[in-house]
């Protein structure tokens, strides 16, 4: 089973998935908001097709630990996702990950517009590597 990550934004929710044994996350894709039944569609097939076990969903917490707007908009997607799934749904701490996804694409020279587009689905990445490394995956330990 694998584990898919999602970034909850205004206007686009950036999707990553890990591999099978939950050592790596890879971005899969970004979807452009619609409505919310379209996005429930859309993320139900990619759980089906792609083997989900785990949602890991990112919090954006303020610097302080204290839950904004934008982590009010989270869990109460995830509220409404786990009353559609039947998998277990997990919060996690996604501070600095857009900001570290917007660095990182800087640092390869990629073009404003393509940035805008791919940022939400890097960072999703970037949270849930590290959430996979928090459970640590033993398989390569000595």
């Amino acid at each position: 089973m694998r584990v898919l990550g999602i970034d909850v934004g205004e206007k686009r929710y950036g999707i990553s998935i890990s591999d099978a044994l939950k050592i790596t996350a890879q971005n899969l894709k970004t979807i452009e908001y619609r409505d919310k039944k379209s996005l429930f569609v859309e993320l139900k097939n990619i759980i089906n097709s792609e083997n989900v076990g785990e949602v890991v969903i990112g919090l954006p917490l303020n610097m302080n630990g204290t839950h904004g707007d934008a982590a009010k908009k989270a869990i109460g997607f995830a509220d409404e996702l786990k009353a559609q799934i039947d998998i277990p749904i997990v919060m996690w701490d996604e501070r600095l990950s857009t900001k570290q996804a917007e660095r990182m694409m800087i640092s390869f020279n990629t073009s404003r517009g393509k940035r805008k587009k791919k940022i939400d689905g890097i960072a999703s990445q970037i949270f849930l590597q590290s959430y996979l490394n928090t459970k640590g995956n033993k398989i390569n330990e000595v």
